[in-house]
Formats: C-alpha cells, sequence, structure tokens
C-alpha cells in the first residue's frame, strides 16, 4: 500500500481495485489509478452503451483542459465549446453522473472529477501515452505528479 493507505478516497473503492485483474501485489500508484478509472468506463459502458476505450480519451482531455486552464470544473457552456473544437470529448456529455461516477457535477451543474487526482492521472497517463492531442504549453504539475514524478 506504501502511500495510498493515508488515501481514503482510494480505500472506499477497494472492492474494484480487488477485483481488478491487471493489480497485484507489486502494482504501483499509476497502475492502481488506471485500474480504477478503467472499471468506472467499463461500468458506463455497461450503462450507456458507449464504448469505454471511446470515454477515456475523452475524459483525457478533458483533465487536460482543465489543468491547462489551472480549474477544476467546467460549466456546459465552456463544455460545449470545446466538444466543438475538439469532437472526441462530446462522449463526456454521455456518462452517468452519480454516485460513484468518475465524473461528477457540483452545486452549480459544472462537471468536475469525483477527485482531483484522477484529473492529474488523465493528463499523466495522456503524455505518457503520446495518444493525439497534447498542447504546446507546458502542463502544470500538481501535488500528486509532483510527488510520484515519473509514476513508477
Amino acid at each position: 500500500m506504501g502511500s495510498l493507505r493515508c488515501r481514503p478516497m482510494l480505500l472506499a473503492y477497494i472492492e474494484d481495485l480487488m477485483a481488478s485483474p491487471t493489480l497485484n501485489a507489486h502494482s504501483n500508484e499509476y497502475s492502481i489509478y488506471k485500474a480504477l478509472v478503467e472499471s468506472w468506463l467499463l461500468r458506463e459502458e455497461a450503462k450507456t452503451a458507449i464504448e469505454a476505450r471511446a470515454l477515456f480519451p475523452a475524459c483525457e482531455l478533458l483533465a487536460t483542459v482543465l489543468t491547462l486552464e489551472h480549474r477544476r470544473s467546467i460549466d456546459e457552456k465552456r463544455l460545449d465549446i470545446l466538444i466543438q473544437r475538439l469532437p472526441e470529448m462530446k462522449e463526456v456529455r454521455s456518462i452517468d453522473i452519480k454516485g460513484r461516477s468518475l465524473l461528477n457535477r457540483n452545486s452549480d451543474g459544472d462537471y468536475r472529477f469525483s477527485h482531483f487526482s484522477f484529473q492529474e492521472f488523465l493528463v499523466a497517463h495522456r503524455l505518457l501515452q503520446d495518444t493525439g492531442w497534447i498542447p504546446e504549453q507546458p502542463i502544470p504539475s500538481g501535488g500528486l505528479s509532483i510527488k510520484t514524478s515519473v509514476w513508477s
């Protein structure tokens, strides 16, 4: 568990993590976040019939844009503008925003990740995988990515 023992949010999802076929005793923080995000997206796929492999990059893009803008949430109007510019983000609208979802909405109705560490993970994943659009400007580092630096 290492540094994860101090993360009660992850402990809330221990059943999902224990059910993951990709995790083992040697898994690191990166693999744990990846497994949890994948389990959420597979659950979304079962509910919405939108493939998890389409939802993953949509969430990565949203996380990257939010991070570049130093924001934690996005309102519907701004999301619509982003979807026009980056059509692969349209899948964000199909996510079931309830309970234990990767994304939820705040009291103003703005979209946000259920925990900032998921936003950071999705940005790091996009950069490490080098899949598609990566902005020209530097991406600000968050607390988790600074602390774990390489995610290994």
